[in-house]
């Protein structure tokens, strides 16, 4: 028979960023990953937005690849909300953060639906923000009066869960330096603070340049900056990180264009995650690392670098090249099943009704498994009139057939070869 093991086994996989494992080798003090679903072709400015199974999905594969227990989900509108949901499934703890504009339906919406979420799931919900960055978009004249009406509805509501407004440390300084108590901070239960010295060296002439080997520190420093103007209140580097390309891409600092100290790498990428958790550690300290997955909509907003944040690629396989005698492990139908349902969608076709659909921690991989990737897959070919595979053992008997390598690597160079038609 063949072997298995849960999506808790790490995999040393080449084809996987170097951050993924620097991630999955230290998740244990508590330290969170930044998620959104917002792969492939989904877009939260214009739509399509993620369903339901792509959203389990990706969840699956977050846990298989890095072990986190803890996310920062980021929205509830759109069918986000499944995201709390699939976590509870999945006994995964949310830091939920409610969006925030100046829209103020959107904004009456978003928190309508995120305080129902945190009392429904007040085990899954551990804390809640009130917006992200709401500041840095709107200035804090306009962000403080419309988090603060966000706090006072969850109060209000019953929320028992610590309340926030995650923002920049700058914010959190009031825009001075040195660092200025912020007066919004007075009505909050906790501080998050995102610190990226990658923008820092574009748009900032506080700092002398800071490369990728001097970002943990700077992360740490600057935490500890806000916790020591907030000294009653809890801090958390609610996001860190460093774009892993487009390979060597560089900026100039725009006071000083002398100034190239960001290089994005692969490496740098890594150096930086790594280095940060490792000094959260020590210290006591808690965070969370910027982002799971990348996310090619971002390119208008951040340019270049705006789809190389994610360290968890969605898009390569496990163990790969899959070998005879490879051990066949749930992550490698957690994989599949992702990528088979985002053609699925891309053809026009529903995401497909799995068995034992997750959380897929204990999954015991079975005939009938393969043979619905298969049906899936085929499905998503025939939509795409292109001519379907063949597959080696085209009858897979249940708890007779065992499966193997060749059954794997099979759909794997099936959905390669869809996804570039």
């Amino acid at each position: 028979m063949c072997q298995v093991e849960g999506l808790s086994a790490m995999s040393s996989s080449s084809a996987l960023a170097p951050a993924t494992e620097a991630f999955s080798q230290t998740p244990a003090n508590g330290q969170c990953v930044n998620f959104s679903p917002y792969v492939a072709g989904y877009d939260p400015d214009t739509g399509p937005h993620p369903p339901p199974a792509v959203i389990d999905e990706l969840l699956d594969l977050l846990v298989a690849r890095t072990g986190t227990r803890c996310i920062v989900s980021y929205g509830v509108l759109n069918g986000l909300d499944h995201t709390i949901v699939a976590a509870n499934q999945r006994g995964l703890s949310v830091i939920e953060i409610i969006y925030l504009d100046t829209d103020l339906a959107v904004n009456t919406a978003s928190v309508a639906a995120g305080s129902l979420l945190a009392r429904q799931y007040p085990q899954t919900v551990t804390r809640v923000s009130c917006g992200s960055e709401v500041a840095v978009r709107h200035g804090l004249a306009s962000a403080d009066p419309i988090v603060a009406s966000c706090v006072n509805q969850l109060r209000s509501d019953g929320v028992v869960q610590p309340i926030t407004s995650i923002d920049t440390w700058w914010e959190w300084c009031n825009e001075q330096w040195p660092c200025q108590v912020r007066g919004l901070a007075s009505s909050l239960d906790w501080i998050g603070v995102n610190v990226f010295p990658w923008w820092e060296n574009k748009y900032s002439g506080l700092f002398p340049c800071t490369s990728a080997a001097a970002a943990a520190d700077f992360n740490v420093a600057r935490l500890q900056d806000v916790a020591a103007r907030y000294p009653a209140k809890p801090t958390m580097l609610t996001e860190f990180g460093w774009p892993a390309g487009p390979n060597g891409y560089t900026e100039s600092n725009q006071f000083f264009p002398a100034q190239h100290c960001g290089v994005a790498s692969e490496s740098n990428q890594q150096l930086v995650i790594a280095a940060t958790l490792a000094k959260l550690n020590q210290l006591g300290l808690s965070g969370s690392a910027f982002e799971a997955f990348r996310e090619v909509w971002k390119a208008s907003h951040e340019g270049p670098v705006g789809p190389f944040w994610g360290f968890v690629p969605h898009d390569v396989f496990t163990d790969e090249p899959m070998v005879p005698g490879t051990p066949i492990r749930s992550v490698h139908v957690a994989e599949l099943r992702l990528r088979i349902d985002l053609l699925r969608i891309r053809f026009g076709l529903q995401p497909y009704g799995w068995s034992d659909p997750g959380p897929l921690a204990s999954l015991v991989v079975r005939a009938v498994h393969v043979a619905q990737l298969r049906s899936a897959l085929q499905a998503a070919f025939s939509a795409a009139a292109v001519a379907s595979p063949s597959f080696a053992d085209p009858t897979l008997l249940p708890g007779v057939t065992a499966i193997k390598a060749v059954h794997v690597a099979e759909l794997r160079a099936a959905v390669l070869a869809l996804e570039q038609h």
